[in-house]
């Protein structure tokens, strides 16, 4: 948390509608059928390999560069608590001491299928900087997303982006179709 209080941002996808429908898919063709573990049970989530943004699919491509895009405005804010309000020339370092504001990794990539029974338990993505999670399938009554005991109504075509080493999770879904892809950053270093 910064400064007591939990730093998270969220933004709308401006190609949404055109793409939920085929990332669905995607998620769905790429699906490992490895459950991720549940709540307290073996309840889990499927999901894809870690690798999905290494597969040059264009949607996936087109929604990882966006994402991209969005990071270094969210460095920037962290580092000097100043919203840099999307400005398309960010400085290039940030905070005391400066870091590259530029030097962030999409590092890993997942889509995942929650159907009726299916959950991911209490976890965090540390040692990464920010993670992320994309809505690409909401049906009505869909599990919240809960970050650090926060609940979140997340709608298709919406992202969260948080820091990593907050602990999230998924409740058991009371339906089938909830879909998201999700993944972690890193941060290349101090400049």
């Amino acid at each position: 948390m910064i400064n007591n209080k939990l730093y998270l941002k969220q933004y709308t996808y401006p190609f949404a509608d055109r793409v939920n429908a085929v990332l669905y898919d995607i998620t769905q063709r790429y699906n490992n059928n490895n459950p991720v573990k549940g709540i307290g049970s073996d309840y889990g989530a499927m999901r894809t390999n870690q690798d999905l943004h290494e597969r040059n699919i264009k949607e996936v491509d087109n929604l990882m560069l966006w994402i991209k895009n969005l990071i270094p405005a969210l460095g920037a804010e962290i580092a000097g608590g100043v919203p840099l309000n999307n400005k398309p020339n960010y400085p290039k370092t940030g905070g005391v001491g400066g870091f590259d504001l530029h030097d962030y990794t999409i590092d890993s990539c997942w889509g995942i299928i929650y159907n009726k029974g299916m959950s991911v338990m209490k976890h965090n993505h540390f040692p990464y900087t920010f993670s992320f999670c994309y809505y690409v399938n909401t049906p009505a009554h869909s599990s919240p997303f809960i970050i650090e005991d926060k609940r979140m109504r997340m709608k298709e075509g919406e992202l969260i982006i948080f820091l990593s080493h907050y602990n999230h999770w998924v409740p058991r879904s009371k339906v089938d179709g909830r879909c998201v892809i999700a993944g972690n950053i890193k941060h290349g270093g101090v400049v």
